[in-house]
């Protein structure tokens, strides 16, 4: 009982803590940081279903989908937060 408790506050710590630097690098002014986090997922599972023989099911396949659909969307909304803010800074520029 304990274990499997430790096992899910684990994951949800991990993905809180990728999904953290996944936003965090997507606010950065080069643009391709944010890419990294959604190829590694992409290579991570890939070897996971050729090393160790994970057969390819319609719930693996989704949830793989999601994950990386959601890390897409947390580097546009990155993207687009970085763009906000040099607008402002530009605009206060401007009017000081």
């Amino acid at each position: 009982m304990l274990i499997d408790f430790l096992k899910i506050f684990g994951s949800i710590i991990i993905t809180l803590l990728i999904a953290g630097i996944q936003k965090y690098m997507s606010t950065r002014n080069t643009v391709l940081l944010g890419v990294i986090i959604p190829i590694i997922s992409c290579v991570i599972m890939g070897l996971l279903v050729w090393l160790k023989n994970v057969p390819l099911s319609t719930e693996l396949v989704i949830a793989c989908a999601v994950i990386i659909i959601l890390e897409v969307f947390l580097w546009i909304d990155g993207r687009r937060e970085y763009r906000f803010k040099s607008l402002n800074k530009m605009k206060a520029k401007d009017i000081g």
